[in-house]
């Protein structure tokens, strides 16, 4: 890595400057978590653990007036977080989707990346052709990184509301 870069970086984490660092791919997330996702149990999950559906249930009423107010509140925070856990269900099936595709293109490109370097060394294949070829592959690679961006952050983003932190 860059020395001023690295030096930066290391001062923006609050890091010693001076350490040795190595940077790597962002790393999947576990699938087999996202595909046993029981999106109802994480719902009642989200709705207990939310502070505003918390604030609403905590609330003093004496009143009838004030315990239908109450009410009210608890409904509307209850229905606040099951609309943001719907949205990111929805997110985080269209991420896993996503990276899905990208994972079989980045498969595919890789297969065919392959076969154009056997084809170059033997002298089959024109250097504009294999450039294409080149291209097409880290263009596959850079959409299945991206793909596991989206999905990291969505998987993140859900588990965390789920937690009640959002």
């Amino acid at each position: 890595m860059f020395p001023l870069i690295s030096h930066e970086l290391l001062s923006a984490l609050g890091l010693d400057t001076g350490a040795d660092i190595a940077i790597g791919s962002v790393p999947l997330p576990d699938l087999a978590a996202i595909e046993a996702v029981d999106f109802n149990s994480d719902m009642e999950q989200a709705i207990g653990n939310s502070s505003s559906v918390q604030n609403a249930r905590h609330q003093s009423a004496g009143t009838a007036t004030e315990i239908s107010v109450k009410s009210d509140q608890e409904s509307q925070a209850e229905g606040t977080v099951r609309s943001r856990m719907q949205s990111l269900y929805d997110q985080l099936k269209a991420a896993k989707l996503q990276y899905d595709g990208a994972e079989d293109a980045y498969q595919s490109a890789s297969i065919t990346y392959a076969s154009l370097q056997k084809k170059q060394q033997a002298g089959m294949l024109s250097q504009n052709d294999y450039q294409q070829g080149v291209a097409d592959y880290y263009s596959a690679l850079d959409a299945k990184e991206t793909a596991v961006v989206n999905l990291n952050q969505a998987w993140e983003t859900y588990n965390w509301t789920v937690k009640g932190v959002s």
